[in-house]
């Protein structure tokens, strides 16, 4: 083959690389994804069309101090932090969730998983495909406001409340069941505690113990409401107790036990004959 030959077609080989970046580019413009890819100092090196859009640059705004520019501050380390560990291990691929800045100055969340190539050179090339989550994370940090808010109205209840998952482990226990029930721990050291042999352990309390051992056994077989059960202890109390199955689309979740010591509205009840005597 002639010099020229090896010219002819060291140029196809070249034309036909060109086409197939152009190409690669071209899908990663059409993509719904941002999709971005990062240069060896963690610079940003490209940026598809959605991601343009979505955050209202253009490329060269972004070329030098990219990464300042559309990431807050709080998350900027992280994202770095994440990038240098893909240079120095080269995994596979990761995920990372943090906020981003628009032009607008909107903050808006992306999950974003990063995926690490040796080229042939041996230098690390990151790719990162993101995806809007905002919507998802306010909608966690409302659910998780929203539980936070349930969880203090059942801690502060005049009420013992246990409440217990799938399998029997506690997911939150108030100060006054363990006081009703004799129980030394703190409440908030509990969580995550088997609950499966609660009754054992308590039902020398109660003055039909093995009945309420069985008891407790047959409400969580059926799973079903149970409000206002009467229970007398060995000391002359009497505790009412409710059982609510939770459920949602049709899984079983856990429990809620609720127990009201209802001692003095019935010493109430007695001593009324007493005085129309």
């Amino acid at each position: 083959m002639t010099l020229q030959e090896e010219n002819a077609q060291l140029r196809q080989q070249v034309n036909e690389l060109l086409g197939y970046l152009k190409k690669d580019l071209e899908i990663m413009d059409l993509a719904s994804d941002m999709i971005l890819r990062f240069t060896l100092c963690g610079r940003i090196s490209y940026l598809n069309k959605n991601g343009l859009d979505w955050l209202n640059y253009e490329l060269s705004e972004l070329s030098s101090n990219g990464l300042e520019k559309i990431i807050l501050p709080e998350d900027i380390e992280s994202v770095k932090d994440h990038l240098n560990h893909h240079q120095e291990n080269c995994p596979t691929s990761s995920y990372l969730e943090f906020r981003m800045i628009t032009k607008k100055n909107e903050t808006k969340w992306m999950g974003v998983n990063f995926h690490s190539i040796l080229n042939s050179d041996n230098y690390v090339e990151i790719t990162g495909i993101g995806r809007d989550i905002t919507e998802i994370r306010n909608t966690q940090e409302q659910l998780s406001n929203n539980i936070s808010r349930l969880e203090t109205i059942l801690v502060n209840l005049q009420t013992g409340i246990l409440l217990e998952d799938e399998h029997r482990k506690i997911i939150l226990v108030n100060k006054k069941f363990c006081n009703m029930f004799h129980i030394p721990i703190p409440p908030e050291e509990m969580d995550g505690m088997d609950c499966s042999q609660s009754a054992e352990q308590v039902k020398h309390l109660f003055k039909q113990p093995e009945q309420f051992v069985q008891k407790i056994s047959e409400i969580l077989s059926s799973r079903n409401i149970s409000i206002g059960e009467r229970l007398e202890l060995a000391d002359n109390k009497i505790f009412e107790r409710d059982f609510i199955p939770v459920f949602t689309e049709g899984k079983y979740l856990g429990h809620l036990w609720q127990y009201r010591d209802i001692t003095p509205q019935n010493v109430t009840v007695l001593s009324i004959p007493t005085l129309n005597n």
